[in-house]
């Protein structure tokens, strides 16, 4: 996949406020991450961002939900679609298919501030 992704600007729809997000989608985008989209009636409603960890099993980036879509099972069906979708790298040795959410490999955290 790449910065030029096709759901890019859906999913800049879904932040319009958040400049730093969109581009921080499309660098793990361009760098090989994969996405997952969940639409209705032609509209993203919600999304899955993900990389390959260790042996090749898929690690969560971002999981988001637009919030009028929220509690629909939609972040349900991204993940089991994760999850069956994923295939090990081209030869590591098989594993396990569990989805595993860690801390984002391609996304920064954001800055702490200081203040109390």
């Amino acid at each position: 996949m790449s910065a030029d992704h096709p759901d890019l600007p859906a999913i800049a729809a879904l932040h319009p406020e958040d400049r730093q997000r969109h581009a921080q989608i499309a660098r793990c985008l361009s760098q090989g991450a994969g996405l997952i989209a969940y639409r209705t009636e032609g509209v993203l409603r919600g999304y899955l961002l993900y990389t390959r960890g260790a042996g090749g099993a898929p690690v969560i980036e971002r999981l988001y939900v637009a919030p009028g879509w929220r509690r629909r099972g939609i972040e349900d069906r991204l993940t089991r679609r994760l999850a069956t979708a994923a295939d090990p790298a081209p030869g590591s040795q098989p594993v396990d298919n569990s989805v595993t959410r860690a801390a984002p490999a391609c996304i920064s955290p954001p800055a702490r501030s200081n203040r109390r």
